[in-house]
């Protein structure tokens, strides 16, 4: 009896089967693959965010740290939307001006954390004439004071809280007016400073945070 042999290899049937399965695997490793690229990049995003907000807080220390008191010069004032402040230089026997406000919405529709600073200053005329440089910065900036700002990171909002005379309470209503107890004598620097913020809204948004600082010592002379 003679046998027939079946031609080796495969048909056209299984080899469509094949590629088919081979098409499936690939989208399956593919999606698998973007899934896991878009939560690095998160990953990233958040990574970012998070230094920039401690490189941030990290100036804001710095900057109540580095406070200057003297009686007939300003030292920390808030209008409920900016704070000015008189600090000593890092590596200059002078003073700076400091201002910190919340900006406009920008072309990304957020609102960003904001900080200027004077070049330094030796005398009480320009720290004066600075001071109401900050203030005019802060409502209505020109192209040249722009030029000493620097965009930090995107907030829905921020809060103070002055700590004097034993609690804690709002700057713009006195803490005399609240305690019965009157100011320091150490002009306008209060014994602690609350600051709360509240990161853009988003995905990554990190709810309502909250930093204490607390009146070290006072310093620089003009």
């Amino acid at each position: 009896m003679r046998r027939i042999r079946r031609p080796l290899g495969f048909t056209l049937v299984e080899l469509l089967v094949a590629l088919a399965a081979m098409a499936l695997l690939s989208v399956s490793a593919w999606r698998g693959l973007g899934g896991m690229s878009t939560g690095v990049a998160r990953l990233q995003e958040r990574a970012d965010e998070d230094q920039a907000l401690n490189t941030t807080l990290a100036q804001w220390r710095t900057d109540l740290d580095m406070l200057n008191s003297q009686t007939d010069l300003p030292a920390l004032e808030w209008d409920g939307n900016t704070l000015r402040l008189l600090r000593r230089d890092s590596l200059d026997a002078g003073l700076r001006v400091v201002a910190w406000s919340l900006g406009a919405p920008g072309a990304d529709s957020k609102r960003y954390w904001l900080r200027w600073e004077s070049p330094v200053l030796r005398d009480r005329t320009a720290v004066k004439a600075m001071w109401g440089e900050a203030a005019l910065w802060a409502r209505n900036p020109s192209t040249a004071q722009r030029l000493r700002e620097v965009r930090l990171v995107a907030l829905d909002g921020w809060q103070l809280l002055f700590f004097r005379g034993a609690t804690w309470s709002n700057p713009m209503s006195g803490a005399d007016a609240v305690t019965g107890i009157a100011p320091p004598t150490d002009a306008a620097i209060p014994q602690g400073v609350r600051l709360s913020i509240q990161p853009a809204s988003g995905p990554l948004a990190q709810g309502t945070l909250t930093l204490d600082w607390a009146l070290q010592s006072a310093g620089e002379t003009l």
